[in-house]
C-alpha cells in the first residue's frame, strides 16, 4: 500500500481557496491557486539542496530536509478585481498560460514567456466576457483548431444557471465538443469554426476578424432533479462522468448509435446522503 506524505503546508491566501490546478508536467512541477481574497497564486516546486545529506547506493537521499520550504510561491497576480471563481492552464501546445475568471464575469489570460522566469507574467487577454458570474473555465485541446477561441455566441435554452463546462479530448475531431453543466441538465454541443480565407489573407492578425463559430446541440442528458455539479470527458470523449448535488455519481456513455444511456451509478453512503452537499458550495 503507498503511503502519503504531506509534503508541505502553506497559508498564504486571506481568504477561501476555492481551485488548485496543476501546469502540465512539460513545464515542471507548477501549481496556481485562486481564492475569495482576489488573487491567484503561482507556486513551483524547488529541489532541495542535498550537498550535507548522504545517498544512498541507489541514489536515493537517505537525509532529511525541511520540507516546509520546497514549494515556493513566485508569483500574486492581484489583477482580478474580484473573487476569482475558477483558473485553468492552457493546453501545454499553446505555452505556459492560465485563464482566470472572476465574479463580475471578467476573463484573464496570462503567459509566462520565460518558462524558466516564473516571477513574470503578462496578460495577453482580458475582457468582461459576462455581465453577470463566470464560474467556470475549459480550454479546448484540439489541435487541429485554435484554442484561445472565445464563444461568442449565447445559448438562448440556457435559463438556468451553469455550474460546470468542459471541452472534450479532441480525438482527432474536425470540431470541439462542449458539455455544459445546467440545473440538472448536461447538454452537449458540438462547435464549428469557419475561416474566411479571404479575409485572413488581408491584414487581420486578430484570429477572431476571420472566423465564425457555428454551435450545434447534440444531446440533452437528464436523470432525476438533482443538480449537476462537476463533469468530466474520459480520453476518447464518449463518456461523461458527473457528480450531482445529492452525492450520486452517474456516468453516460454514448452508444453506437448516437444515444447517451446512463451505465453505472455511484450512490452515496447513508450518511453522505443526509447531507445537502450544493449548500456548501459558494464559489
Amino acid at each position: 500500500m503507498n503511503t502519503i506524505i504531506n509534503a508541505t503546508t502553506k497559508e498564504t491566501h486571506g481568504g477561501a481557496v476555492w481551485k488548485v490546478r496543476w501546469a502540465h508536467p512539460t513545464f515542471g512541477q507548477i501549481l496556481a491557486t485562486c481564492s475569495f481574497d482576489n488573487t491567484v497564486h503561482i507556486f513551483e516546486e524547488t529541489v532541495p539542496d542535498t550537498s550535507d545529506q548522504s545517498l544512498s547506493r541507489t541514489g536515493v537521499q537517505s537525509g532529511k530536509f525541511d520540507s516546509s520550504n520546497r514549494w515556493r510561491r513566485r508569483r500574486a497576480l492581484t489583477d482580478s478585481g474580484s473573487n476569482v471563481t475558477d483558473i485553468q492552464f492552457a493546453p501545454h501546445f499553446l505555452g505556459l498560460m492560465i485563464a482566470t475568471c472572476n465574479a463580475l464575469g471578467k476573463v484573464i489570460i496570462y503567459e509566462a514567456e520565460d518558462v524558466l522566469d516564473l516571477d513574470n507574467w503578462t496578460i495577453v487577454f482580458e475582457g468582461e466576457v459576462f455581465k453577470h458570474r463566470c464560474g467556470s473555465l475549459s480550454w479546448s485541446t484540439n489541435r487541429y483548431r485554435h484554442s484561445d477561441l472565445t464563444i461568442k455566441e449565447s445559448f438562448g435554452e440556457l435559463t438556468d444557471q451553469v455550474t460546470y463546462v468542459c471541452f472534450a479530448p479532441s480525438a482527432g475531431l474536425s470540431f470541439h465538443k462542449l458539455a455544459v453543466a445546467v440545473g440538472a441538465r448536461i447538454q452537449i454541443y458540438n462547435i464549428h469554426v469557419h475561416t474566411d480565407e479571404n479575409l485572413k489573407s488581408n491584414d487581420h492578425h486578430d484570429y477572431m476578424d476571420y472566423t465564425s463559430l457555428e454551435t450545434e446541440k447534440v444531446s440533452v442528458l437528464e436523470n432525476g432533479k438533482s443538480q449537476v455539479l462537476r463533469i468530466s470527458w474520459n480520453i476518447i470523449g464518449d463518456t461523461i462522468s458527473a457528480v450531482y448535488s445529492d452525492g450520486v455519481v452517474r456516468l453516460w456513455k454514448c452508444t453506437f448509435k448516437n444515444n447517451w444511456e446512463v451505465v453505472s451509478v455511484v450512490q452515496p453512503s447513508q450518511e453522505n446522503s443526509s447531507k445537502q452537499g450544493v449548500q456548501g458550495i459558494y464559489y
